[in-house]
This record gives structure tokens, C-alpha cells and sequence, in this order.
């Protein structure tokens, strides 16, 4: 078996406009923001209100990495493996779609093979707000169950950090990214 981690410096880029950031992987959209000083610190006053757009938005997460021969060859199989994806994720290696993801609590394992090439290689992650779905099924069917001034209620419907949705204890900062390590894998057997 050998292991190629994705880790690292890619770029994000939010839905609709041209400008991309600078983002490290594993992390998330508001840490990649702040960093790269496009927004205030979301927990400093009321910054929290005014950041809100972020969860609304859809990201894209996109890096280049190269493949060596060995790399392929070593492996009958190669499998893309994701141990953090927050939340609900289209994910495309060399604009290929491989796969899509609606729970951040697991890990993903997904087929590369055939897909891969030597060199030079593409992976885009394009992570949607959760807020249309969870807005869709509370319409049709509200759950009751989070209420108050400092929540998005429906929260329950998506398999996501709940806190993300604000809590009585703290903000409403609903955020995206991969936030824990994302590696492929090349292996010879099961």
C-alpha cells in the first residue's frame, strides 16, 4: 500500500465570483477567510451578524497535485479517501465527477482508479450551504426541536455539526470545508 496525502495548500473559491484564496487543508471556509483577511474575527462583538453570507454561500476547495508512475503503478486499485467532509460536497478529480457526500460525521472512501493519470492531476471539492435543503424540509415538515435567537431551525435535517446552526452558548457561523485529512491510496489488495 502506499499513501499520497492531499493535505496542505489549496484554493478556495466562493460560488459565482472569480476570486480565490489561499486555504490549508484539513481546515474550514471561515479559517481560510480570516486568514486571508477577508473577514473579521467572526467571534470578536457583533461580527457574527455581519459574516452570515458564508453560510449561505456555496465553496469550492481545488488543489493540483502531480502522480508519479510508481504511484499508479503500484496500485490495482487507488482509492480517494476522505476522512472529513463538511457537509454536503460534489467531489471531481480531473473534472470528473467520483462521487457526492451529505455526512460530515464519517469517513469516505471512493474509487480513483482509471482516473488518475501521471502528473499532473486536478481535485475540486464544491461544498453547497446546507440552509436551502434544511429550508425545503422544514417547509414541508418542520421539526421542532431548536428554537431561539441565536439558531437556524431545521438544523436536524442534515448530518452536520449542530453548533454550526448556533446554540444558546454560542454564535450562528455555519461553515463548509475538508476538516479532517484527505489522502489516495494505491493498494495491490483488498
Amino acid at each position: 500500500m502506499q499513501i499520497f496525502s492531499l493535505d496542505g495548500e489549496w484554493t478556495l473559491q466562493q460560488t459565482g465570483k472569480k476570486e480565490t484564496v489561499k486555504a490549508v487543508v484539513p481546515g474550514n471556509v471561515h479559517t481560510d477567510l480570516l486568514t486571508a483577511g477577508k473577514i473579521p474575527d467572526p467571534y470578536y462583538r457583533d461580527n457574527e451578524d455581519s459574516l452570515q453570507w458564508v453560510g449561505e454561500s456555496g465553496w469550492t476547495y481545488s488543489r493540483e497535485f502531480q502522480i508519479s508512475e510508481e504511484f499508479l503503478e503500484h496500485g490495482e486499485k487507488i482509492i480517494l479517501r476522505c476522512y472529513g467532509l463538511d457537509t454536503l460536497a460534489v467531489i471531481k478529480i480531473n473534472a470528473r465527477e467520483i462521487a457526492r457526500t451529505e455526512n460530515m460525521f464519517r469517513t469516505y472512501e471512493f474509487d480513483g482508479t482509471g482516473i488518475l493519470k501521471k502528473g499532473r492531476n486536478t481535485i475540486d471539492i464544491k461544498f453547497e450551504s446546507t440552509l436551502p435543503y434544511i429550508r425545503k424540509k422544514q417547509a414541508a415538515h418542520p421539526i421542532p426541536l431548536r428554537s431561539g435567537p441565536h439558531t437556524i431551525p431545521g438544523g436536524n435535517w442534515v448530518r452536520k455539526e449542530q453548533c454550526n446552526y448556533g446554540w444558546d452558548w454560542g454564535p450562528v457561523l455555519l461553515t463548509c470545508g475538508i476538516w479532517r485529512h484527505i489522502e489516495l491510496v494505491a493498494v495491490r489488495t483488498a
